[in-house]
């Protein structure tokens, strides 16, 4: 799990979304206060027996829930998760909030995985695509029935210990050109099922007369772009209840600007369309993604806004003699948004270190004491991610923002600069 964030990052910049945090500040005060806060993971586990530093105060850990309390804490300050099982360190630097939710971006102690399986059949149609899916608030499985049979079948997966899943089976069949774009809707339908752990609900059968032949529209707009960063796709998505379902993507040489799409009109749905660029760099390129939400069928004029990204400073690609007295600086990249700076070696046994910042310059933290110190010779890489807008590092350190890269609530860009490697002092 030692790189879970790049993971998920690149999934996230695929696929990407944006949002606004301003309304998650959490209680703030000016003077000395008492932070309780909880740690989290990627899927909002609590993660119990973490380390919780904030400069000048006595360690704690994390108890059972993943709780933690910090008595007699000086506005701003700077908080540190230590989660010594996989060598990792996340940092947030200047909080004020009295009850910060810290994001292990990784997995916690094992949990619950459960699962079921849905099967069953959909009317056959030939040359078009029949997708069925069960959807669970975010939570959802997808497959695409034979054209022939009209068979289907998806397992559903969820961790916890909720042992049933209460949700909707969809059908959506349409038809597409020969870039793979939907152009005709012609079935939709859908039911409620819950779904017990270790069942197989089979006979989930949808007769043609379950199905309705939606009405069609378009939603058009433009992807607005910084000049100097070449356009890579254009991703087209629908949303059922609160998950995000692909629908097709555009990857023709180059990818226009600007973009028409043919949607269904379903009571209840939202669109969004999604974009990502890079910028030739070196030694590795820029990228910039953003996906804008909630687009109702019949929209025009939708712009799709991609920023630039951060720009790495010091120390130079290739640097050597890097240790915790080394200034890292960059510059901010277009937006307003939160930083968030990854060191990774590529090696299990040597500390990673993730730092949210709104700054644009910082050092690698000392945590020798913790039996977390930056290794000497050896071969690190570091990048700066970018959150726009989130507008505080209050924001960095909510479950909306958690909620944000996990489960895609709402509008959302994210953009990367270039990366450096550096060789740390003998």
């Amino acid at each position: 799990m030692k790189n879970i964030l790049t993971i998920c990052i690149s999934l996230l910049m695929l696929g990407a979304i944006f949002f606004g945090c301003s309304k998650d500040e959490g209680p703030t005060a000016s003077g000395p206060i008492t932070v309780n806060g909880f740690v989290k993971d990627i899927y909002g586990t609590p993660v119990s027996g973490a380390a919780v530093i904030i400069t000048g105060k006595t360690p704690t850990t994390t108890g059972a829930g993943g709780t933690f309390s910090i008595p007699n804490v000086t506005t701003p300050y700077d908080i540190a998760l230590i989660v010594s099982s996989s060598k990792t360190a996340v940092v947030y630097k200047g909080l004020s909030r009295s009850d910060p939710k810290l994001f292990y971006l990784g997995v916690g102690a094992t949990v619950v995985n459960n699962s079921a399986q849905i099967s069953g059949t959909v009317p056959a149609a030939s040359g078009k695509i029949t997708r069925v899916l069960f959807v669970s608030g975010s939570n959802y499985s997808s497959t695409t029935a034979d054209a022939t049979t009209g068979n289907y079948s998806l397992s559903v997966y969820w961790r916890g210990t909720v042992d049933s899943l209460a949700g909707k089976i969809y059908v959506l069949r349409y038809t597409t050109n020969t870039a793979g774009l939907p152009i005709d809707y012609d079935a939709y339908g859908t039911k409620a099922l819950t779904v017990k752990n270790g069942i197989t609900y089979s006979n989930q059968n949808f007769l043609v007369a379950d199905l309705s032949n939606p009405a069609e529209t378009t939603i058009g707009g433009a992807i607005i772009r910084p000049t100097d960063y070449t356009l890579n796709y254009r991703t087209l998505y629908i949303k059922f209840d609160g998950a995000l379902i692909y629908l097709a993507q555009e990857y023709t040489n180059p990818v226009p600007d600007n973009f028409s799409y043919i949607v269904p009109t379903i009571t209840g749905i939202t669109l969004a369309v999604s974009a990502n660029a890079t910028k030739i760099s070196t030694p590795n390129n820029q990228s910039s993604s953003f996906t804008k939400m909630g687009i109702t069928p019949g929209s025009s004029g939708v712009n799709v806004k991609l920023e630039n990204g951060p720009r790495l400073a010091l120390p130079l690609h290739n640097s050597t003699n890097v240790d915790t007295l080394t200034d890292f600086t960059w510059s901010q990249g277009g937006g307003e948004g939160v930083n968030l700076v990854e060191f990774l070696s590529g090696s299990s046994t040597n500390p990673t270190y993730y730092i949210f910042t709104m700054g644009s310059s910082l050092r690698i933290p000392n945590f020798s004491a913790l039996a977390l110190g930056l290794p000497q010779n050896t071969n690190y890489q570091w990048r700066v991610y970018r959150y726009l807008p989130v507008n505080t590092i209050n924001n960095a350190a909510s479950d909306t923002f958690r909620n944000l890269l996990m489960y895609q609530t709402s509008d959302y860009g994210s953009s990367s600069s270039e990366r450096f490697n550096f060789t740390t002092k003998p």
